[in-house]
């Protein structure tokens, strides 16, 4: 359950700021990029890489 509100606070990060996977990964309280990525995947069913591909906006400055 906490998982998914972290989740739920990285992909409102990810679509809403230009910041690196991994600025957001610790912002989230995610010591652990390996784990966040494998916890992000269980949960939203898609690694991170693609969820920043499919929602992040064009253009959009990377960290």
């Amino acid at each position: 359950m906490v998982n998914a509100i972290r989740i739920d606070h990285t992909c409102n990060l990810i679509v809403q700021t230009d910041k690196n996977i991994s600025t957001i990964t610790y912002q989230c309280s995610f010591n652990d990029v390996s784990y966040f990525s494998r916890t992000f995947k269980k949960i939203m069913l898609k690694s991170p890489k693609s969820f920043i591909g499919e929602h992040r906006k064009v253009g959009a400055k990377m960290e």
